[in-house]
Protein backbone atom coordinates (compact mmCIF):
# COMPACT_ATOMS: atom_id res chain seq x y z
CA UNK A 1 0.00 0.00 0.00
CA UNK A 2 1.52 3.49 -0.76
CA UNK A 3 2.42 6.09 1.58
CA UNK A 4 -1.01 8.12 -0.23
CA UNK A 5 -3.64 5.33 0.78
CA UNK A 6 -1.92 4.43 4.14
CA UNK A 7 -2.53 8.25 5.24
CA UNK A 8 -6.16 7.84 3.66
CA UNK A 9 -6.91 4.97 5.32
CA UNK A 10 -5.75 5.63 8.87
CA UNK A 11 -7.30 8.96 8.09
CA UNK A 12 -10.48 7.52 7.62
CA UNK A 13 -10.46 5.11 10.52
CA UNK A 14 -9.53 7.98 12.95
CA UNK A 15 -12.36 10.54 11.67
CA UNK A 16 -14.65 7.69 11.85
CA UNK A 17 -14.05 6.51 15.44
CA UNK A 18 -12.91 10.25 16.68
CA UNK A 19 -15.15 12.97 14.45
CA UNK A 20 -13.51 14.88 12.09
CA UNK A 21 -12.59 18.16 14.35
CA UNK A 22 -10.45 16.36 17.10
CA UNK A 23 -8.25 14.56 15.43
CA UNK A 24 -4.78 16.50 13.87
CA UNK A 25 -2.67 15.91 11.03
CA UNK A 26 -0.33 14.95 14.02
CA UNK A 27 -2.45 12.14 15.30
CA UNK A 28 -2.59 10.95 11.80
CA UNK A 29 0.92 10.93 11.09
CA UNK A 30 1.67 9.55 14.77
CA UNK A 31 -1.08 6.40 14.07
CA UNK A 32 0.41 5.22 11.13
CA UNK A 33 4.27 6.03 12.44
CA UNK A 34 5.56 8.66 9.84
CA UNK A 35 6.50 12.63 10.45
CA UNK A 36 4.22 15.14 10.03
CA UNK A 37 6.22 16.33 7.26
CA UNK A 38 5.61 13.19 5.08
CA UNK A 39 1.49 13.91 5.54
CA UNK A 40 1.85 17.08 4.10
CA UNK A 41 4.03 16.28 1.66
CA UNK A 42 1.05 13.93 0.16
CA UNK A 43 -1.87 16.40 1.44
CA UNK A 44 -1.69 19.99 1.05
CA UNK A 45 -3.99 19.95 4.51
CA UNK A 46 -6.70 18.01 6.63
CA UNK A 47 -9.35 19.85 4.42
CA UNK A 48 -7.94 17.82 0.93
CA UNK A 49 -8.08 14.69 2.86
CA UNK A 50 -11.75 14.89 4.32
CA UNK A 51 -12.61 15.67 1.13
CA UNK A 52 -11.18 12.67 -0.77
CA UNK A 53 -12.32 10.58 1.80
CA UNK A 54 -15.92 11.97 1.71
CA UNK A 55 -15.69 10.85 -2.05
CA UNK A 56 -14.51 7.57 -1.49
CA UNK A 57 -17.31 7.23 0.92
CA UNK A 58 -20.01 7.98 -1.05
CA UNK A 59 -18.78 6.09 -4.11
CA UNK A 60 -18.31 3.14 -2.07
CA UNK A 61 -21.78 3.54 -0.76
CA UNK A 62 -23.20 4.17 -4.52
CA UNK A 63 -21.95 0.74 -5.26
CA UNK A 64 -23.29 -0.65 -2.13
CA UNK A 65 -26.47 -0.20 -3.48
CA UNK A 66 -26.18 -0.91 -7.05
CA UNK A 67 -25.43 -4.34 -5.35
CA UNK A 68 -28.26 -4.62 -3.47
CA UNK A 69 -30.42 -3.59 -6.59
CA UNK A 70 -29.09 -6.79 -7.73
CA UNK A 71 -29.71 -9.31 -4.75
CA UNK A 72 -32.84 -8.18 -4.30
CA UNK A 73 -36.04 -9.77 -5.25
CA UNK A 74 -38.40 -6.85 -5.26
CA UNK A 75 -38.12 -3.32 -4.54
CA UNK A 76 -39.67 -3.76 -0.89
CA UNK A 77 -36.77 -6.08 -0.36
CA UNK A 78 -34.68 -3.41 -1.74
CA UNK A 79 -35.63 -0.54 1.44
CA UNK A 80 -35.13 -3.53 3.80
CA UNK A 81 -31.68 -4.53 2.89
CA UNK A 82 -30.83 -0.66 2.26
CA UNK A 83 -32.17 -0.39 6.20
CA UNK A 84 -29.34 -3.56 6.96
CA UNK A 85 -26.53 -1.85 5.49
CA UNK A 86 -27.66 1.76 7.09
CA UNK A 87 -27.10 0.07 10.12
CA UNK A 88 -24.05 -1.53 9.65
CA UNK A 89 -22.32 2.27 8.15
CA UNK A 90 -23.73 3.73 11.53
CA UNK A 91 -22.49 0.90 13.77
CA UNK A 92 -18.59 1.75 12.32
CA UNK A 93 -19.46 5.73 12.25
CA UNK A 94 -19.30 8.35 15.13
CA UNK A 95 -22.14 10.66 14.51
CA UNK A 96 -19.68 13.34 15.21
CA UNK A 97 -18.63 13.26 11.45
CA UNK A 98 -21.96 14.11 10.08
CA UNK A 99 -21.79 17.24 12.67
CA UNK A 100 -18.17 18.15 12.23
CA UNK A 101 -18.49 18.19 8.15
CA UNK A 102 -21.56 20.12 8.37
CA UNK A 103 -20.30 22.97 11.02
CA UNK A 104 -16.62 22.93 10.15
CA UNK A 105 -15.67 21.49 6.27
CA UNK A 106 -18.01 22.82 4.19
CA UNK A 107 -16.66 21.74 1.13
CA UNK A 108 -16.71 18.39 2.22
CA UNK A 109 -20.48 18.98 3.34
CA UNK A 110 -21.26 20.25 -0.18
CA UNK A 111 -19.92 16.61 -1.78
CA UNK A 112 -21.93 15.05 0.57
CA UNK A 113 -25.40 17.31 -0.15
CA UNK A 114 -24.75 16.90 -3.85
CA UNK A 115 -24.12 13.41 -3.59
CA UNK A 116 -27.82 13.30 -1.84
CA UNK A 117 -29.61 15.73 -4.73
CA UNK A 118 -28.49 13.36 -7.48
CA UNK A 119 -27.76 10.51 -6.63
CA UNK A 120 -29.56 9.53 -3.35
CA UNK A 121 -32.35 11.20 -5.15
CA UNK A 122 -32.14 9.33 -8.40
CA UNK A 123 -32.41 5.55 -6.66
CA UNK A 124 -36.06 6.67 -4.37
CA UNK A 125 -37.18 7.88 -7.70
CA UNK A 126 -35.79 4.50 -9.59
CA UNK A 127 -37.18 2.10 -6.86
CA UNK A 128 -40.40 4.05 -6.30
CA UNK A 129 -41.06 3.47 -10.47
CA UNK A 130 -40.63 -0.07 -10.48
CA UNK A 131 -42.34 -0.79 -7.15
CA UNK A 132 -45.49 1.04 -8.76
CA UNK A 133 -44.70 -1.36 -12.31
CA UNK A 134 -44.42 -4.23 -9.92
CA UNK A 135 -47.93 -3.07 -8.06
CA UNK A 136 -45.74 -3.24 -5.07
CA UNK A 137 -46.39 0.36 -4.12
CA UNK A 138 -49.44 2.59 -5.06
CA UNK A 139 -49.90 3.99 -8.42
CA UNK A 140 -51.45 6.85 -6.88
CA UNK A 141 -48.60 8.91 -5.36
CA UNK A 142 -46.90 11.48 -7.24
CA UNK A 143 -42.84 9.64 -7.47
CA UNK A 144 -41.53 13.26 -7.12
CA UNK A 145 -42.88 13.92 -4.21
CA UNK A 146 -42.71 11.46 -2.36
CA UNK A 147 -39.01 10.88 -3.56
CA UNK A 148 -38.46 14.50 -2.44
CA UNK A 149 -40.18 13.65 1.34
CA UNK A 150 -38.39 10.28 1.37
CA UNK A 151 -35.00 12.34 0.85
CA UNK A 152 -35.94 15.11 3.60
CA UNK A 153 -36.59 12.14 6.26
CA UNK A 154 -32.91 10.81 4.97
CA UNK A 155 -31.00 14.34 5.61
CA UNK A 156 -33.19 14.88 8.82
CA UNK A 157 -32.41 11.44 10.72
CA UNK A 158 -28.56 12.38 10.73
CA UNK A 159 -29.60 16.16 11.82
CA UNK A 160 -27.97 16.25 15.11
CA UNK A 161 -30.63 19.65 16.22
CA UNK A 162 -33.04 17.43 15.31
CA UNK A 163 -32.28 14.07 17.34
CA UNK A 164 -29.22 14.61 19.88
CA UNK A 165 -27.10 11.91 19.40
CA UNK A 166 -27.26 11.65 23.47
CA UNK A 167 -31.02 11.38 23.60
CA UNK A 168 -31.88 9.52 19.85
CA UNK A 169 -30.34 6.13 18.38
CA UNK A 170 -29.68 7.04 14.56
CA UNK A 171 -29.71 3.35 13.88
CA UNK A 172 -33.46 3.50 15.09
CA UNK A 173 -34.30 6.57 13.72
CA UNK A 174 -33.70 5.42 10.45
CA UNK A 175 -35.50 2.26 11.03
CA UNK A 176 -38.86 4.10 12.60
CA UNK A 177 -38.54 6.59 9.34
CA UNK A 178 -38.08 3.99 6.68
CA UNK A 179 -40.86 1.95 8.07
CA UNK A 180 -43.21 4.49 7.93
CA UNK A 181 -42.39 5.34 4.29
CA UNK A 182 -42.70 1.69 3.71
CA UNK A 183 -46.01 1.45 5.08
CA UNK A 184 -47.27 4.72 3.37
CA UNK A 185 -46.34 3.39 -0.07
CA UNK A 186 -47.29 -0.33 -0.71
CA UNK A 187 -50.20 -2.01 -1.81
CA UNK A 188 -51.50 -4.97 -0.42
CA UNK A 189 -49.15 -7.22 -1.90
CA UNK A 190 -46.23 -4.88 -0.61
CA UNK A 191 -47.52 -5.26 2.78
CA UNK A 192 -47.36 -9.00 2.88
CA UNK A 193 -44.12 -9.06 1.29
CA UNK A 194 -42.67 -6.08 4.02
CA UNK A 195 -44.03 -8.94 6.33
CA UNK A 196 -42.48 -11.54 4.95
CA UNK A 197 -39.05 -9.72 4.80
CA UNK A 198 -39.48 -8.13 8.59
CA UNK A 199 -40.32 -11.86 9.94
CA UNK A 200 -37.01 -13.07 8.41
CA UNK A 201 -34.49 -10.64 9.58
CA UNK A 202 -35.35 -7.62 12.23
CA UNK A 203 -33.90 -4.68 11.18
Amino acid sequence: MEIKERITEKARELFFRYGMKSVTMDDIARAIGISKKTVYEQFSNKKEIINGITLNFLKQQESDYRYIVTKANDPVEELILLLHSINKIFENIDTRVIYDMRRYYPEAWNIFEEHQHEVILRDIKDNLIRGIEGKLFRDNICVDIIAKMRLEQVKLAIDPSAFPPDQFDIKEIHKQFLLQYINGICTPKGHQLLEDYLNKVKP
